[in-house]
């Protein structure tokens, strides 16, 4: 008998509706001690099928700058900011609601926005590639298939972004200040 086989979805960022995205309790996963909140989408209105990590595909962005030293990819956010935002928004409202999860018994709206790293920043969606290699990031372009990201993203190139939400990751700085970030893992990218 064959493989059973593996498929990953990702879903068009243009078709997310934040409502349906679930952001579980924190846990600390062994032997991580940082506490992840995982985020999972509920696909269709009975319930049956849900992703159980949020895993979304960008549309065709320009590539605002490539940094290929830190892995960092900027992209111009204009068609999808607003999704983003409310994204954002959402986590905002998920830690104010659940002062426990950050060790505290309550905090304002100021203090968690201004503790959470934004998705978006000044109409940029800041992307980091740390899994790059042989194993790492797909870049599709036309008909090839590569693994060299220096050679194949430029500025003002568009590309489409296949990404994996880890989740909200709740982070300490080395004075104890708790910081919040939404973790990503871009998988493929696409390019015109």
């Amino acid at each position: 008998m064959g493989s059973l086989g593996y498929a990953e979805v990702f879903l068009p960022l243009e078709k997310l509706e934040v409502d349906k995205i679930t952001i579980h309790p924190p846990i600390s996963p062994y032997p991580v001690r940082i506490p992840i909140s995982h985020l999972s989408y509920t696909i269709c209105s009975q319930g049956f099928a849900t992703m159980p990590k949020l895993s979304i595909l960008t549309p065709f962005l320009k590539i605002h700058s490539w940094d290929p030293l830190k892995g960092r990819l900027e992209l111009i956010a204009d068609d999808v900011s607003l999704i983003l935002q409310s994204l954002q928004e959402a986590l905002i409202q998920k830690i104010i609601k659940n002062p426990a999860w950050s060790s505290l018994t309550n905090h304002t709206y100021a203090e968690v926005k201004g503790r959470l790293q934004p998705i978006i920043l000044n109409n940029i969606l800041p992307l980091y590639l740390n899994n790059q290699g042989p194993e790492g990031i797909t870049i599709n372009n036309e008909n090839t298939i590569n693994y060299n990201l220096n050679n194949c993203l430029q500025q003002g190139q568009q590309i489409r972004v296949a990404l994996k939400f880890q989740g909200l990751i709740f982070l300490k700085n080395s004075n104890g200040g708790l910081f919040y970030r939404l973790q990503h893992q871009v998988t493929r990218i696409y390019c015109k």
